[in-house]
């Protein structure tokens, strides 16, 4: 990745990044035994990229749209000088993936995966305010996604007879013409706020009311969030630490309502529960968003790698490496 000239001459693609956030620097403040998983988190994303630039799921995958995205996000926050040609590679990738109705399916043929649609989304906006430039081609993959997101809906049904919830509400399928979920709500719903901040849209006001209104209709009763539904056949369901938190960076603007200061202390109380990268480094996350206390999030998400190694999933590895140097970058791609 080049830094601008002090001319402000650009080529290719360029990020104007302040030598306070270089690697070496954040190394430097971090304990010794965070600095040893953080730079093992970063070599095993560094080695993992493939020639085209983007991430797969393993190192003889195929890449794919969330390791790619987690992994590019990683690399934009945590200061890292990336060559011009791994980051220009990471964008062809989205850029290559995005069919005529604006989403990305990284499968020939395949069905759009709304949650991954919503991160990269994303990642995109923090291009921008990075100030990464796009490569020539690639300026409007951005607006075109958004548009994408903005359009794509849940089944609407009528009134159940077996759970408890508004099933006229349309958040985000998983993938198109199904049922509205809480994680892919919850990222686009995040990544039309964040548009919507950055550009006073009010195309997406509507969507952005309607998937708010889905996660709190959703909400668990004692806190927290199930995968879909909250409760099923006159059963409570359980919430889970991931699904949570990626719901409550979705309401972050909401903190005030009764099912976020709920899911809030829901958290705070289990939020270490879960032991794996997954779930420590979102949970992690959301700490950063929230301004929690983190240090034992942190101290578990550290304990987990130093023990079992880097995640084989290249998406989890960045998303621990994005969590573990957020006291630097402040989890800005995913605050409003």
């Amino acid at each position: 990745m080049e830094v601008d000239s002090p001319a402000g001459g650009r080529r290719g693609l360029a990020m104007k990044l302040p030598c306070t956030t270089l690697l070496t620097d954040i190394l430097g403040e971090m304990a010794d035994n965070e600095a040893v998983v953080v730079r093992r988190l970063h070599d095993a994303i560094v080695a993992a990229r493939h020639a085209d630039g983007g991430w797969g799921y393993g190192a003889d995958k195929a890449a794919r749209l969330e390791p790619t995205s987690w992994a590019l996000l990683a690399l934009l926050d945590c200061g890292i000088r990336l060559p011009n040609s791994d980051l220009s590679g990471g964008v062809s990738s989205l850029s290559r993936w995005q069919q005529s109705n604006g989403l990305l399916s990284d499968a020939p043929h395949g069905m759009p995966n709304l949650a991954f649609n919503g991160l990269a989304a994303l990642v995109l906006r923090r291009m921008q305010e990075q100030t990464v430039v796009n490569a020539p081609g690639d300026g409007h993959v951005e607006t075109r996604l958004l548009e994408g997101i903005r359009a794509t809906k849940g089944v609407r049904t009528g009134a159940s007879t077996f759970n408890r919830q508004d099933n006229r509400l349309q958040g985000w399928p998983w993938v198109n013409r199904t049922f509205s979920w809480v994680e892919p709500t919850a990222w686009c719903l995040l990544a039309l706020k964040k548009a919507r901040r950055a550009t006073s849209d009010g195309r997406f006001d509507a969507r952005i009311d309607e998937g708010n209104r889905l996660l709190i209709d959703r909400c668990c009763r004692e806190g927290g969030w199930n995968y879909g539904n909250s409760n099923m056949f006159g059963k409570e369901l359980h919430p889970y630490v991931p699904t949570t938190a990626v719901a409550l960076l979705a309401l972050q603007d909401h903190r005030s309502a009764p099912e976020v200061s709920r899911s809030l202390r829901w958290i705070r109380e289990n939020g270490n529960g879960e032991s794996s990268g997954l779930a420590l480094s979102l949970a992690l996350i959301l700490a950063h968003v929230y301004h929690e206390p983190n240090e034992g999030l942190e101290r578990c998400l550290c304990d987990e790698i130093a023990r079992k190694g880097s995640p084989a999933n290249p998406a989890t590895t960045a998303m621990a490496l994005y969590a573990l140097t957020g006291s630097h970058h402040a989890a800005a791609a995913v605050t409003i």
